[in-house]
């Protein structure tokens, strides 16, 4: 029976991608099927309280940044 451990390391993008390259293609599919599901899941997650503009306010609110110099 094999144990899964779980250890927190730090990679830099370069070297998670280039880690990635190094499996086979159906672990790629794998790998990266589980980090879209995970980040889209965590943007879900961090926008829910956020509101929701129509293309017209949104354009509005692009335009006052830019008038104020914060875009």
């Amino acid at each position: 029976m094999s144990k899964t451990v779980t250890i927190p390391i730090e990679l830099s993008v370069e070297q998670l991608v280039q880690a990635i390259h190094q499996l086979s293609a159906a672990r790629q599919r794998e790998v990266l099927e589980a980090l879209e599901d995970l980040f889209f899941g965590l943007l879900i997650a961090e926008t829910e309280e956020d509101e929701m503009l129509s293309r017209e306010a949104a354009i509005a609110y692009v335009e006052r940044m830019e008038a104020q110099g914060t875009a």
